[in-house]
């Protein structure tokens, strides 16, 4: 064997460089490193005209040489040598020499002694010329050109040869490069497409095994207290992750500081050595799952900040090339940037979320209000109260439970949800006691006048047969407010789940001002009805006045004058006849009084034939029943029927304000009307009377004096039924009071008279 050492392209050499230039033109053509390889060993056939051409690269991680491309021979150049290790360099030595000793090797001729094993191959094809060519870039060596001849080459030849393998050299790291930054520009396109940490960090690790070919790979984040936890791994046993997941990795205290400290990543070639060193449990692990060696690269964020790292693990013994760890620090610095994207993004979106569901709890909050505020009677307002806290904490169940008024007993009123049961049934009261107050989460709440929030009632500090029962029914985390009026508890707003949670920290203070709206309504509820109580005793008190200055004094009267015409008849006075035609006159007086209060205390008519009629029957019974010089004017179009309560109410005001009139105005004329005005159906008691002072009045009647109920009462009437109404006048001005009402939407074809409603 003979080593040859190649002189410069001499003169003669121009064909040699023209197949050069040939070669290479066709190398450039290609940019994949597979288009490279094999254009340069089908050009070295062609345009050279060697018997064999092969090329090998080097793979650092297991220090071998592997065979990525061979031309010529035909279908026989299947020569033994695919994968050639550098350490033994057999069957293969002079390949390996050529790259061990980075210069060119020349054998000739070729012998069996010459190193490549099989010499009856190469003398079957008649070959006898080798020379072997480092592919180096730089001083870094990537791999071997090889050629094989028939004959000895000239020396311009092999000088070409030469030049070939450095450019041949410098196109595979071309090509090369370019497929890192498109496998870069995938991952990166890979990466942006992650909607979510978690599709990131799992979506990681499989690229990273793809892309670096690695066993396992784990990515380790720092928490917010500090400590270093495997966020995601892939291809580790599942023991193994179980150990990373559970404990802290005690090792970061001195490799992930290095990372941290250095900014650099990190090889280890013995693993186990290197983690039994610092923590002897974690060495064990890593032995145990078969780990040799490890590379650990350092995740950034976006401000140059280490925020944790990307380890890959090989089970087998790995070395990493410049390009290739170059390769992974550019894949993990990206990941490091769009994790940190990732988790704004999702805060951002949790930001919005959390945003968007605060509205839409604050619309229902507003949404809840207007139908408290709708709502007069206390069992309707109690009903909305309880699903309104059930919806806004997404909770099985709600109650409200109200006081008495002396404080001795909370009673469970209204409940909702999984144990409604229950409070209806097996625990509807509890006497205010103590161990009530101080051992249940409700008494704590009744009477500290503050929003108790349990998570787990199990876990409650004080055990009471209160609390004991609650849990027993079921019972896990509840949220408990107060309902306060004027500083004073009535009860309380009660929310629970049959499950131990954390409720979201914008439940309570929904619960607490749902609570405060609630205690408000209950108690705006309680007035209606005291009102309402109020309102009938009163109209109770008018009838029985009624009576006595009519039916009753009439009844009085005939009384007296049957009692005259008994003795009358005894007598057998002439004046009998006379007061038995009183008699008739005063029984057919009190019959028609009679009539006109029922009609008062049961209009008939308004339900059979509308307020139109009814108001015509009620002017009507005024002029027999105090002589009152009343008239009732109604336009055609006023025929109209509303709702019952609407009509009711319009009755009863017109009603009141014929009372007053009657009674107090001394009017020489009354009138009331009835027209149909910009979809109004608008009713006017107008007297000319003496009037009084409305304001005063108005007055009164807000702080309950007997002189000002009435209108206090008209008022309570319109509000509830949603009339408008208008009460004017003054001392000798006389009196109007006004009322309209809307007309129902689906009566189209109801139009009223273009002026505008005579509004006082």
């Amino acid at each position: 064997m003979t080593v040859w050492y190649p002189a410069p392209p001499q003169e003669g050499a121009g064909d040699w460089l023209g197949a050069l230039a040939r070669v290479m033109a066709r190398v450039t053509a290609n940019a994949d490193r597979e288009g490279v390889l094999h254009a340069l060993t089908a050009g070295l056939v062609e345009e050279f005209g060697v018997a064999l051409a092969r090329i090998w690269l080097y793979d650092p991680a297991d220090d071998t040489l592997h065979l990525r491309a061979s031309s010529g021979l035909g279908e026989d150049s299947a020569l033994p040598g695919e994968r050639i290790a550098m350490s033994t360099g057999t069957p293969h030595a002079p390949i390996a020499r050529a790259v061990r000793e980075q210069r060119v090797v020349v054998i000739d001729p070729i012998t069996p002694t010459s190193g490549f094993g099989r010499a009856e191959w190469f003398a079957r094809h008649g070959l006898r010329f080798y020379a072997g060519f480092p592919l180096l870039v730089g001083e870094r060596v990537t791999g071997a050109l090889a050629v094989f001849l028939r004959s000895s080459p000239p020396a311009p030849m092999l000088s070409a040869l030469e030049v070939l393998a450095r450019q041949a050299a410098l196109a595979l790291e071309h090509a090369r490069l370019l497929e890192e930054s498109q496998t870069l520009q995938h991952i990166a396109a890979r990466v942006a497409a992650a909607r979510d940490t978690d599709m990131l960090l799992h979506g990681l690790v499989e690229w990273t095994m793809a892309a670096l070919g690695a066993d396992g790979c784990a990515v380790w984040l720092l928490d917010d207290t500090g400590a270093l936890r495997a966020a995601a791994t892939r291809g580790l046993s599942d023991r193994f992750r179980q150990t990373l997941r559970s404990t802290p990795q005690r090792q970061s205290g001195v490799l992930f500081e290095e990372l941290r400290r250095t900014g650099q990543p990190l090889f280890t070639a013995d693993d186990q050595a290197a983690a039994r060193q610092r923590d002897p449990a974690l060495g064990a692990a890593i032995a145990a799952e078969g780990i040799v060696s490890a590379l650990r690269l350092p995740l950034f964020d976006a401000s140059g900040t280490v925020m944790g790292m990307l380890a890959l693990y090989h089970r087998r013994q790995r070395l990493y090339s410049e390009g290739e760890v170059r390769l992974a620090q550019a894949f993990a610095n990206q990941v490091g940037v769009a994790l940190q994207n990732t988790r704004l993004v999702e805060k951002e979106r949790a930001a919005r979320r959390a945003a968007a569901r605060q509205v839409e709890r604050l619309a229902a909050l507003a949404q809840i209000t207007e139908q408290l505020l709708a709502s007069s009677g206390l069992e309707t307002v109690l009903r909305v109260v309880v699903a309104a806290a059930r919806r806004l904490c997404d909770a099985p169940m709600a109650m409200v439970a109200l006081a008495d008024p002396d404080r001795r007993l909370i009673r469970a009123v209204a409940a909702e949800g999984e144990l409604q049961r229950i409070f209806e049934e097996e625990v509807p009261e509890q006497e205010i006691t103590a161990t009530f107050l101080q051992g249940t989460a409700t008494g704590r709440a009744f009477a500290t006048g503050r929003t108790v929030v349990v998570e787990d009632y199990t876990a409650w500090p004080v055990v009471s047969e209160g609390q004991a029962r609650t849990v027993a029914a079921g019972v896990r985390a509840l949220v408990v407010s107060p309902l306060r009026v004027g500083g004073t508890s009535i009860g309380v707003l009660w929310v629970g789940d049959t499950r131990a949670r954390r409720f979201d920290p914008d439940d309570v203070p929904l619960i607490e001002a749902l609570a405060n709206q609630a205690a408000l309504a209950i108690e705006h509820a309680r007035l209606e009805q005291r009102s309402h109580e109020a309102v009938v005793l009163e109209e109770r008190a008018r009838l029985a006045r009624d009576l006595h200055d009519s039916v009753t004094q009439s009844l009085f009267s005939l009384g007296m004058l049957a009692r005259a015409a008994k003795t009358q008849h005894e007598k057998g006075a002439p004046a009998l006849a006379g007061t038995l035609e009183r008699i008739g006159t005063l029984a057919q007086q009190a019959l028609t009084e009679m009539r006109a209060l029922l009609f008062e205390l049961r209009p008939s008519v308004l339900a059979e034939e509308g307020l139109a009629a009814a108001l015509e029957r009620l002017t009507a019974s005024y002029r027999v029943r105090f002589d009152l010089p009343v008239r009732f004017v109604g336009s055609a179009e006023a025929d109209v029927r509303l709702p019952d309560e609407v009509e009711t109410a319009l009755f009863r005001i017109a009603q009141e304000a014929l009372n007053n009139a009657a009674k107090h105005a001394h009017a020489t004329e009354v009138v009331v009307t009835m027209t149909v005005a910009e979809r109004q159906l608008c009713v006017m008691v107008e007297d000319n009377g003496r009037g009084f002072d409305i304001e005063a009045a108005r007055a009164a009647g807000s702080a309950g004096a007997d002189g000002g109920m009435g209108m206090r009462t008209m008022r309570e009437r319109a509000t509830a039924a949603g009339i408008t109404l208008r009460i004017t006048g003054g001392p000798g001005r006389g009196t109007r009071v006004w009322m309209a009402a809307p007309l129902p939407a689906d009566e189209g074809a109801l139009v009223g008279r273009p002026a505008r409603p005579d509004i006082p």
